[in-house]
């Protein structure tokens, strides 16, 4: 559509139409664009939801707000290929930030599940197969018809743009919880976020919580972080084998 926050009406005696994504198509810039909540929300629905192939979504700038957030965090929690978010500079909000939080968590969570059911299966099967005694039914492959494969060409976030998205304390909280079961986020972006010590000490507590964290890229531009907060940081992240980017200019960090 040629005004992307504006949604097609179907006509009442038209059975719902289901979408149909694109084979190829990878990443959606649509930047600065005033989508706003219902774009968003149509994206969602249409572009998103269900879609293995689409695994970039640039939004940033758009003017969507905590009704457009939720609905991405629907498609989110109900599988998707999305593996890179940007949501810069959209007044998301805390609820809005919260609600993205839980549906990130919550199918990481899905995916490592599944993930450990298949090996179980392999595994076991493996064993009747290796035993003196095999059982007389055939169950076919382990796997054809587990979680795993119902998930097949879903994936987990991995990188998530947050700048700028007015999340406050109650929003950071939310991410600090999503990342103490997190496996798959290697970059995350908070800056211009007004946070505090006191925020960033939450977060680091998750950080040194999780350590199967893959985090590579660590930013926390012009926030409102000081010396306290950034040693806690710094202790959370000791030892760390995967980080290697951490941005924390125009803070509050001074000479102690």
């Amino acid at each position: 559509w040629s005004r992307l926050s504006q949604t097609p009406r179907a006509s009442p005696s038209e059975p719902p139409r289901q979408p149909c994504h694109h084979p190829s198509l990878s990443v959606l810039d649509l930047g600065f664009n005033n989508v706003g909540d219902a774009g968003c929300a149509s994206l969602a629905g249409n572009a998103v939801s269900r879609n293995p192939a689409l695994s970039t979504l640039y939004l940033s700038g758009n003017a969507v707000r905590e009704a457009g957030a939720l609905a991405l965090a629907s498609a989110i929690s109900g599988g998707c290929g999305l593996k890179s978010l940007h949501l810069t500079a959209n007044r998301v909000g805390p609820a809005g930030v919260r609600g993205l939080m839980r549906s990130i968590a919550e199918f990481d969570v899905t995916m490592q599940m599944a993930r450990q059911d298949r090996e179980n299966r392999v595994a076991l099967r493996a064993e009747q197969q290796a035993g003196a005694t095999r059982s007389g039914d055939d169950e076919g492959q382990a796997g054809d018809d587990d979680d795993l494969s119902r998930l097949r060409g879903f994936r987990c976030m991995e990188e998530l743009y947050l700048g700028g998205t007015q999340m406050e304390s109650v929003g950071c909280l939310a991410v600090s919880n999503m990342l103490l079961t997190n496996l798959s986020l290697r970059v995350i972006c908070l800056s211009d976020n007004g946070l505090n010590d006191q925020d960033l000490s939450l977060f680091s507590q998750s950080l040194s919580r999780n350590r199967e964290l893959p985090l590579e890229v660590l930013r926390l531009s012009f926030n409102k972080l000081t010396c306290v907060g950034v040693e806690t940081l710094m202790n959370a992240i000791w030892g760390s084998k995967t980080l290697r980017e951490i941005k924390l200019d125009n803070n509050q960090i001074k000479d102690r």
